[in-house]
């Protein structure tokens, strides 16, 4: 097991870089999918790893959106989510959660599903208030969805909601 959370920690690091390793966004995704893959089977066999899982899926959804691959990305940030709050005590805040709920929004926001974007966005401003708090930028973006949300035009978040 701690040869594979080294070697996830190593790929986490490659799937973060900003380019500068020669690598294309698309090469990012296959190497998220490699690593949530090896995650998925210690968790199978019963080893640790599930908190590590909502990261990497949260980490996939970024790039995803990125893409533009919004249905994906989607998917991915709801299982984030998903295993965020199984995994966070009833009534206590999560930054990783806020951040899991604004990329499920923001992919969301991008496919037009107004009604469960604004749901999405306003649990992300609620979670980054708590734990942020003041103008962290993650909760500057939530709040800038959350209000383009409610305006008539939808269509400006596919713009203003691209990942950041």
């Amino acid at each position: 097991m701690s040869q594979a959370v080294g070697l996830i920690g190593h790929q986490v690091s490659w799937v973060s870089a900003d380019g500068t390793n020669g690598s294309g966004t698309a090469s990012k995704v296959s190497i998220s999918d490699g690593a949530i893959q090896i995650i998925h089977s210690s968790v199978q066999a019963g080893n640790q790893g599930g908190d590590v899982m909502a990261l990497l899926m949260l980490r996939r959804s970024g790039i995803e959106l990125d893409l533009r691959m919004f249905e994906q990305a989607a998917s991915d940030a709801r299982s984030a989510v998903e295993l965020l709050q199984r995994n966070t005590p009833a009534g206590a805040w999560s930054a990783t959660l806020g951040r899991a709920y604004l990329s499920y929004g923001q992919a969301l926001a991008a496919q037009d599903h107004r009604d469960a974007a604004r749901q999405a966005l306003q649990s992300a401003v609620e979670h980054l208030e708590k734990t942020f708090g003041g103008d962290h930028p993650q909760l500057v973006n939530a709040r800038a969805l959350l209000d383009a949300s409610n305006d008539a035009d939808m269509a400006s978040l596919r713009h203003a909601g691209e990942h950041k």
